[in-house]
């Protein structure tokens, strides 16, 4: 039951072939640009082993069913971990690896995070940097989160800071 103050953020999927409409998986979204630009989303979803990930706007991860359009679990960021805003709502694609969803969330305990990849429960948190428009990367050394603060390299299984180099802007 969505109000009319409430839009809908939206995924869809079509044949490779055919252009046809697959599915469409929509939920309620009142993410706002307070600057005209556009509603989102920011960043792109990541397809891994079946499931797609997307990561929206308002700080709504989710993991669907690439073949179905089905909604497997999400995690409200913003609600649950107090995601801020930001100058452009949340944006991250998501990295799916060693069975968990790495995302910088900049919330109120914790910055990066770790969530179940079959369930979307929190694995682990660290730092306590305010989000950024970046994505991680996985490397040899560790995971890689550059958020408005610093480069941060942890380990993907722990979530241990293993290195952090200071990056601010001058502005």
């Amino acid at each position: 039951d969505w109000s009319s103050d409430v839009c809908s953020s939206d995924l869809e999927a079509f044949d490779a072939k055919t252009g046809q409409p697959l599915w469409d998986f929509q939920y309620a979204s009142t993410y706002e640009d307070e600057f005209g630009f556009d509603d989102g989303p920011r960043s792109v979803p990541t397809v891994k082993d079946g499931v797609v990930y997307t990561y929206g706007a308002q700080g709504m991860l989710h993991a669907i069913d690439l073949e179905t359009g089905r909604k497997l679990w999400h995690a409200d960021l913003q609600g649950w971990y107090g995601a801020r805003k930001g100058f452009f709502g949340t944006g991250c694609s998501p990295l799916v690896a060693n069975g968990k969803v790495y995302v910088i969330v900049g919330g109120k305990d914790f910055g990066i995070g770790a969530f179940d990849a079959k369930t979307g429960k929190l694995k682990w948190g660290a730092t306590k940097h305010e989000a950024s428009y970046s994505s991680p990367i996985e490397s040899p050394f560790g995971l890689l989160f550059l958020t408005r603060r610093a480069l941060v390299v942890t380990d993907p299984e722990s979530g241990k800071v293993t290195f952090e180099l200071p990056f601010r802007p001058r502005s």
